[in-house]
């Protein structure tokens, strides 16, 4: 049993020093997501619902990316915004992790109920049952450090995290449609989709959530017509905790929704998102999220016009994938002894023609969605234009599903080779597993992550003279703002606002002109354009929070100026300033209780009279 725990706790730390030291790309902006939501809570009391210091005004309820409002959040409240998120992804891991190997112990009791641990051929009980455990806790660990959550996690896709919370609930459902939900099966089910649905939903649902609902369906409706009677129950039990699960987070998903309808996230153009059968293998079987793995050999090009991401996003390769290869062969080459002890499992094994069904159906489901735009009719454009408003991209994301689904061939290459000696191959297999997670050179971030750590923060609300607006990454070193594509967090710890930064969520209204030409995209091209050479904006970088000028040109008095602040959710104008006074935002909350207008005029937000 040591050497069990020694094994799994090896490779989480392997993980997690992985996680801790990889800070580029949008690890800059789920910081300070997190922060802004933090902020909020710890220093103005207040429900992250708005904030004014992240991208001018930006809404945080909506936004189907924050956490804030979650019991998730908890992490970055006690631990700051980058302990805490490294925290809550390794701890989601775990949560997941665990349920994996119930839903592998699931798979293997189903397709093999004439077999116990004690009954299996070769070494004595004892043995054997410890090379089950260990074998089990390889297949479960080969899927929880896939690339799929490699790549998303080093490049600082936080949101992510929430596909492990989601095997859960995975776990909860395929149990549902073959036996009966225990009390604690019910309450980890619940409780997954509560934190999911509360937390930065958007990814999880519409990657995976969305189209296991679809599988469900096509197998519960399957079952109906073979006249299943555990449809019932299934249904009933799913019903039941879906339906709990959204009223307890409704709090956070329908203002999301309400938001989004009303603000959708449309992509600036049409994303040709298309894959073939070839690439989509390639998504699945290359070992590499990067360049070179393990600087022996580059990995297999594929049409980059297809996918801006190139291989990069698109991989979501396990070790599971190997193995499934040496299965399919196994299979192949014993194809009669094979056949006939599947076939004998079945004729009197209902619950494994139930989970065959509907491991069937998710295979189809998941592979025709990663095949992405091919045609009109393809799922994935259906899906973009009646579901998610055409905001959809990176279709190779579906392929999540499929690469969980090569956790059950390995299982049953366990099964046929539990008589030879497999510990040699067991061991090689782990040490691949964990070089795969080591593959990525993130330890060369590690001065970034000191520098993070250290940035002086500044918490209380700072005076208007201090709390200005930011354009650019004056104070950021160079080496950090041409490794990200956000340039917001040190700012927002300064108590700083940040005029133009990367944000998912629509703005209501316009940044004035002025501002326009200083978008993240925009540095981003001036860095490329100058091979990421120094630009000193530090003239550009700072507007005050109210304009120098009323309407009439009257200067605005420094008392104005020095006795107003923001909140995170609220304007506060000093009642030394005129009616007239105008301001430096481009959005306003709803929930702001002081009266603005936007003067298209003046291009700019000014109070009037009641």
């Amino acid at each position: 049993m040591k050497k069990i725990n020694i094994e799994v706790v090896l490779a989480f730390l392997v993980f997690s020093y992985v996680i801790v030291l990889s800070n580029f790309f949008d690890w800059d902006m789920f910081y300070s997501f997190f922060e802004v939501d933090r902020r909020s809570w710890l220093y103005n009391f207040e429900v992250p619902i708005w904030s004014y210091q992240l991208c001018s005004g930006v809404t945080r309820i909506g936004d189907a990316q924050a956490f804030g409002v979650s019991p998730l959040f908890i992490f970055p409240l006690l631990f700051g915004s980058v302990i805490g998120s490294k925290i809550l992804i390794i701890a989601s891991a775990i949560y997941g992790f665990y349920f994996i190997k119930k839903f592998i112990e699931l798979i293997y009791k189903t397709y093999f109920p004439i077999y116990s641990v004690s009954a299996l051929a070769g070494p004595p009980a004892a043995e054997t049952a410890l090379l089950v455990k260990r074998w089990f806790n390889l297949i479960a660990l080969s899927f929880i450090f896939s690339n799929f959550f490699l790549w998303h996690f080093i490049f600082g896709h936080v949101s992510f995290l929430l596909f492990y919370l989601a095997l859960v609930y995975f776990y909860v459902t395929t149990k549902s449609l073959i036996g009966k939900l225990e009390k604690e099966d019910f309450f980890h089910g619940l409780l997954s989709l509560i934190l999911i649905f509360t937390s930065g939903f958007y990814h999880v649902t519409i990657f995976f959530l969305l189209p296991l609902f679809i599988t469900y369906l096509l197998t519960v409706i399957s079952l109906i017509i073979i006249n299943c009677k555990q449809v019932k129950y299934s249904l009933l039990s799913n019903g039941v905790i879906v339906f709990l699960a959204l009223l307890v987070s409704s709090y956070k998903w329908v203002p999301s929704i309400i938001y989004q309808l009303n603000h959708s996230r449309i992509l600036t153009e049409k994303m040709l998102d298309v894959s073939s059968i070839k690439e989509f293998l390639i998504d699945q079987f290359l070992p590499t999220i990067n360049f070179k793995y393990l600087g022996i050999f580059n990995y297999i090009p594929v049409n980059n016009s297809a996918n801006p991401f190139g291989i990069w996003e698109k991989s979501v390769f396990s070790i599971n994938a190997f193995l499934t290869l040496v299965a399919l062969a196994l299979f192949l080459f014993n194809f009669k002894k094979i056949k006939k002890f599947i076939l004998g499992i079945h004729r009197k094994n209902n619950s494994a023609i139930t989970l065959l069904i509907f491991f069937i159906f998710i295979f189809i489901t998941y592979v025709s969605l990663s095949l992405g735009n091919f045609a009109e009719w393809a799922p994935y454009n259906l899906l973009n234009k009646y579901i998610v408003q055409g905001s959809l991209r990176v279709a190779s994301r579906f392929g999540f599903g499929v690469s969980l689904l090569m956790i059950i061939p390995t299982i049953f290459l366990f099964h046929f080779c539990i008589e030879r000696k497999f510990k040699k191959i067991y061991f090689l297999i782990y040490i691949l597993l964990l070089l795969n997670i080591l593959e990525n050179n993130s330890t060369r971030s590690f001065r970034y992550f000191k520098w993070f750590l250290f940035v002086k923060s500044n918490e209380a609300n700072l005076p208007m003279n201090q709390q200005t607006f930011i354009h650019s990454r004056s104070l950021i070193p160079d080496e950090i703002a041409t490794s990200t594509t956000s340039f917001s967090y040190p700012y927002l710890l300064q108590g700083k606002g940040v005029v133009a930064c990367e944000n998912s969520s629509a703005r209501e209204n316009i940044l004035e002109q002025e501002t326009k030409k200083y978008t993240v995209e925009n540095l981003r091209t001036e860095l490329i354009e100058t091979n990421y050479k120094k630009l000193d904006f530090r003239l550009k970088s700072y507007h005050s929070f109210i304009y120098e000028h009323d309407k009439k040109g009257n200067s605005i008095d420094n008392l104005c100026k020095n006795l107003s602040y923001y909140t995170q959710n609220k304007i506060m104008i000093d009642k030394s300033c005129p009616i007239d006074v105008c301001l430096n935002v481009n959005s306003l909350s709803v929930n702001d209780k002081n009266k603005f207008k936007y003067n298209e005029k003046y291009n700019r937000y000014c109070r009037f009279s009641l």
